[in-house]
């Protein structure tokens, strides 16, 4: 295109019209992987059971509603300043041309993008955030610098010293309390009563293998169109899938799910059985000799087992507002369906019987709040 001094601006139409023949030879090639390839950006709009996983949210709008206290969670004043810089680089990158911004400009649009329809890909952005952040301090210190060198060395330094400071409260202050936190403190991980109920797993229940020491072999796959063929003795613990690969490393026990993806729907399913016939249907495929539950899997991780056992967690417990001086106060009532399902009947009751003593009778009517939000 230099060479036959084409216009520049015709260029990234080139780039597109190549890309669509190309995907265009590719679907007449084979319609099926273009489908899988195309599918990959779903990223960009999770559906309702990959968003009860808290990582796959989009980051601006986790709960439905717009926010930015995850982006400044997650990055303070870099969450601001990175496009930003990103739009300086895009613009000199026009005006001048060079490969290197080019390079940084995509690779940082495609992450921030990916970022934006999933939060877990904040965990990559990071290295961008801290590059652009970088690249934007100085610009703006070589621009004081470039602005006051004609008005004398004493200015120059003056205002060069008071552009430091200023990028020292901008872009560093707001960080060191947050890192000081996260230092302090380890998220996510197991608490010291899962660390112990793990401990006693291993310690008290028989090898699923029959030897300890398998855990530490190397694992040798099947063939392609054979499943592994588990020993008698081995067995599943089943727990939701966020704990799957804690009992594995902790434990050394086999479980049912896992946040690989697999055994989640029976899990779930059988998490929620309402009465012990169902249950037992849901026992030969997941083969559990232990049950694991805790309390965020019958509270805050309850709609999530709800929506992958393809049921509404309204069927279970639902929001109504009380009035109490002279405001409409929150409160979630759970119906009978969630007492009597069998994760709720283990880890409140330990699962003994119980004969409810009296019951609430709810007098509801629905209206509309300033919001426009429907209310019960």
């Amino acid at each position: 295109m230099t060479l036959r001094k084409i216009r520049l601006r015709y260029y990234p139409l080139s780039l597109l019209g190549l890309a669509a023949v190309g995907l265009g030879v590719f679907y007449a090639i084979n319609p099926y992987w273009f489908g899988i390839m195309l599918g990959q950006f779903s990223i960009f709009a999770p559906g309702a059971v990959a968003r009860t996983t808290m990582e796959m949210q989009p980051l601006l709008s986790p709960g439905g509603k717009f926010t930015t206290a995850l982006g400044w969670g997650n990055f303070t004043t870099s969450f601001y300043l990175a496009p930003i810089a990103i739009l300086i680089l895009i613009y000199l990158t026009i005006k001048h041309g060079s490969a290197e911004k080019n390079l940084l400009v995509v690779w940082s649009l495609i992450i921030f993008l990916a970022m934006i329809g999933q939060r877990r890909f904040a965990y990559y952005f990071v290295v961008n955030a801290a590059l652009l952040s970088g690249y934007l301090s100085w610009q703006f210190l070589r621009l004081i610098f470039s602005k006051s060198r004609g008005l004398g060395p004493a200015i120059t330094y003056v205002n060069t010293a008071l552009a430091i400071i200023i990028i020292f409260f901008v872009v560093f202050f707001p960080n060191i309390k947050p890192a000081m936190a996260i230092a302090q403190q380890a998220r996510f991980a197991p608490s010291d009563a899962w660390v112990s109920s793990l401990t006693w797993l291993k310690e008290n229940s028989p090898e699923p293998f029959g030897d300890a020491s398998f855990y530490y072999e190397i694992y040798e796959p099947p063939p392609p169109d054979e499943d592994y063929d588990y020993p008698d003795s081995a067995y599943g613990v089943t727990a939701w899938w966020d704990y799957g690969y804690w009992i594995m490393r902790i434990a050394h026990r086999i479980p049912n799910s896992n946040p690989g993806g697999l055994g989640r729907v029976p899990t779930a399913q059988f998490f929620l059985s309402q009465n012990e016939d169902f249950a037992r249907q849901s026992i030969p495929e997941l083969n559990p000799a232990y049950l694991i539950i805790d309390y965020p899997t019958t509270i805050t991780k309850f709609f999530a087992i709800a929506t992958y056992a393809g049921m509404d967690k309204n069927q279970f417990y639902s929001v109504y507002h009380l009035p109490q001086e002279n405001k409409l106060v929150p409160v979630t009532l759970f119906y009978p369906e969630y007492y009597r399902s069998l994760v709720v009947r283990l880890y409140n009751f330990d699962g003994k019987a119980v004969t409810p003593e009296g019951s609430t009778v709810i007098s509801w009517e629905e209206r509309m709040s300033r919001e426009d939000v429907s209310l019960k």
